[in-house]
């Protein structure tokens, strides 16, 4: 299945790559669209195939998250990551089983192969490794970005009461501490667009140290904190609530953002601008003189200015008709020829396509969470120290791979730091533990 997913992959990146002439183009085009209508036939032939008979839980597991090198040499792929990458049909990713088996991991951490040595303590610490479940670590996550939230809404309403202009750095107390260390973790992590709110803080601290920070700056890195965490992404709070049903609303809302606010603002803009700017200059006592030689009048005449009034009005009202018509259209937009399933899925509650991109996303945290050590902010700080940094300097130097010493150090490290606060999460979360 890795390698028709594969295939599909590169047929995808074709279409990207287009010829100049007009017949070769669209003549390439029907040639990947059809072939990629033949691979996605054959991949789901291959999991008919597999899932004819009966599989356990931990098969179907495996068939999803084990590692295949699809060249001698080359890094491992699953078929998760190809999922991740698009390339992966909508039928596989509507499938039952695999729905269940997704949920399932979200739940219940993916099996190491590299478990401890047997005996009482090892069994111990595998179980005690285990506890660390994606959404486990997802809570981490979320409750980071909601500290992060709270310490700076605390900041805009009690504000420092020392002289702005210092230069010592001993001015700053645990809460300004709090916030540079949690911002700094962040920026750690790989770069998204909710990446904005801590970089704003750290240029607040760093352009303005041993000052304080500039308060508008941690206002607006403020808002878009808030902003931010109601995106559909890894480390939303919102995934608190199971994924199923917080995943296809988020991505709803940023569909309509996308597909209907941002177009429609955007295309009324200009002229939304130019006729604020007319109505402002006819409404201002003193009238905009270019030319001091030619003599003007100082005010508008109440005709221009009824214009200029009339005409914002309208185009105000455009604008809003717009809105409201696309977010009617909204439902028919996000609706797809998808095959349709026999049973009702909580994913396609706002329609096949937004389902589709919910359990991409859904995927994509999955992966993201189930790394063998993961380290929340502001922890990941203290893995880039201790494995991140020599893992580089390890590979710079010409070895092929890291010291095996820097994984049990790592591993050490985790169980030592984050495994005591995923631990309780643990216990507190085990409600949902179904599967």
């Amino acid at each position: 299945m890795l390698v028709l997913l594969k295939c599909r992959l590169s047929l995808q990146r074709q279409l990207k790559t287009a010829s100049r002439d007009v017949w070769t183009r669209h003549n390439d085009r029907v040639k990947v669209c059809l072939g990629i209508e033949d691979i996605d036939r054959q991949v789901d032939a291959v999991w008919k195939e597999f899932t004819a008979d009966y599989r356990s839980s931990e098969e179907i597991e495996a068939a999803l998250w084990t590692e295949f090198p699809l060249k001698h040499g080359g890094d491992g792929v699953r078929v998760v990551d190809m999922i991740v990458r698009a390339a992966a049909p909508a039928s596989l990713l509507r499938n039952g089983l695999v729905e269940l088996s997704l949920e399932r991991t979200w739940n219940r951490r993916l099996k190491s192969n590299a478990l401890d040595s047997a005996g009482i303590f090892g069994r111990m610490m595998n179980r005690y490794d285990s506890l660390g479940a994606p959404r486990v670590l997802q809570v981490l996550d979320g409750l980071a970005e909601i500290l992060l939230l709270a310490v700076i809404a605390h900041y805009l309403l009690y504000p420092p009461t020392m002289p702005v202009l210092s230069d010592d750095l001993r001015q700053y107390g645990s809460r300004e501490y709090t916030i540079i260390i949690f911002a700094v973790a962040m920026l750690a992590r790989p770069w998204t667009i909710k990446m904005l709110s801590p970089l704003l803080v750290v240029l607040a601290f760093l352009l303005s140290m041993p000052s304080w920070p500039s308060f508008s700056t941690m206002q607006l890195a403020f808002a878009t904190q808030l902003i931010s965490i109601h995106l559909p992404s890894p480390s939303s709070p919102f995934l608190f609530i199971p994924p199923r049903l917080s995943l296809p609303l988020m991505v709803l809302i940023k569909r309509s953002i996308f597909l209907i606010f941002t177009p429609i603002v955007l295309f009324y803009l200009p002229a939304i601008l130019l006729a604020a700017i007319l109505l402002s200059l006819s409404l201002a006592d003193t009238s905009l003189n270019l030319n001091p030689i030619l003599d003007y009048s100082t005010t508008s005449p109440m005709g221009s200015r009824i214009t200029f009034i009339t005409l914002f009005g309208i185009l105000a009202l455009l604008l809003l008709l717009a809105l409201v018509t696309g977010a009617a259209a909204l439902p028919s937009l996000c609706k797809a020829d998808l095959p349709s399933t026999s049973y009702e899925s909580t994913w396609d509650a706002y329609g096949p396509r937004i389902g589709l991109c919910a359990r991409e996303e859904f995927v994509r945290t999955l992966v993201w969470y189930s790394t063998p050590c993961y380290f929340p902010p502001p922890f990941n700080i203290l893995q880039i120290f201790i494995s991140g940094g020599p893992s580089a300097l390890w590979i710079l130097a010409g070895y092929q791979q890291p010291h095996k010493g820097l994984h049990t150090l790592e591993k050490f490290v985790w169980r030592v730091t984050v495994g005591p606060l995923v631990t309780l999460v643990a216990i507190i979360w085990l409600w949902n533990l179904r599967y």
